[in-house]
């Protein structure tokens, strides 16, 4: 497989970290080391986008270079230009706890980034990228509210069954990606088994309309949707036989 793909996170920890195991344990035939980060919300960089004079000819690639974090990518714009990949594939949190938050403006960012070979595809984690490993033995129910405020992560490192990440073997990392892939097709089409696709609106739509009616969402990393999405559930189902 020959994928040129660029992947764009938040921050650097745990993003990087979770791409890593990923792309060791499950999609060891692509490179998922070309990543850039933003470092900065959703929110700054909507207002980032809205800010430019060509926002309506939205180029990523010239966005990422303009605004994010240049301390935190070293060369990397100097090494590569935007020919030099196909796909781009973005990781944000839904922070509902940040002063900026504005749910509206996470809407927008689905509708533009919503296909991989154009401008990126958009993929949140409910409430952050932390969620990925916040395996419970109440899962499927485990849900954030917003009094917690910023101290989720303290939450996470506190409940979790699988925070020593590095250590995670393949069957571990796929098990973990099974959970929340039902968990999202549970809560999108109340169905309780791996989905053929997520859509990131749908899924987004319900968490946006359970957090404005009682300030709660669902527990829910989309790192296994983007790894659905690449590899298709045909080929999904088959990292059980290998």
């Amino acid at each position: 497989m020959s994928k040129k793909i660029l992947i764009v996170t938040e921050g650097v920890k745990p993003e990087k970290t979770i791409t890593n195991i990923i792309n060791h344990n499950l999609l060891p035939r692509v490179d998922l080391k070309n990543i850039v980060v933003y470092g900065n919300n959703i929110y700054k960089l909507y207002k980032d986008i809205e800010s430019d004079p060509f926002s309506n000819f939205i180029n990523t690639f010239e966005i990422l270079e303009e605004y994010s974090d240049k301390s935190k990518n070293g060369n990397f714009f100097d090494k590569y230009s935007e020919e030099d990949f196909s796909y781009i594939y973005l990781f944000f949190d839904y922070d509902p706890w940040d002063s900026s938050f504005d749910s509206l403006k996470v809407s927008k960012m689905l509708e533009l980034f919503n296909n991989p070979t154009e401008q990126g595809k958009l993929y949140i984690n409910y409430p952050s990228s932390e969620s990925f490993i916040h395996i419970t033995d109440n899962f499927y129910k485990s849900i954030y509210n917003r009094e917690i405020q910023g101290k989720y992560k303290t939450l996470v490192g506190e409940e979790s069954n699988y925070s020593q990440i590095k250590k995670h073997t393949k069957e571990i990392t796929l098990g973990i990606c099974e959970k929340h892939l039902v968990k999202a097709n549970l809560i999108c089409n109340d169905l309780i088994d791996i989905p053929k696709d997520i859509c990131q609106s749908v899924l987004y739509d319900k968490q946006r309309n359970l957090y404005s009616d009682k300030r709660d969402i669902f527990v829910i990393s989309s790192f296994p949707s983007f790894v659905l999405d690449f590899l298709g559930y045909e080929e999904f189902l088959s990292l059980y036989e290998k």
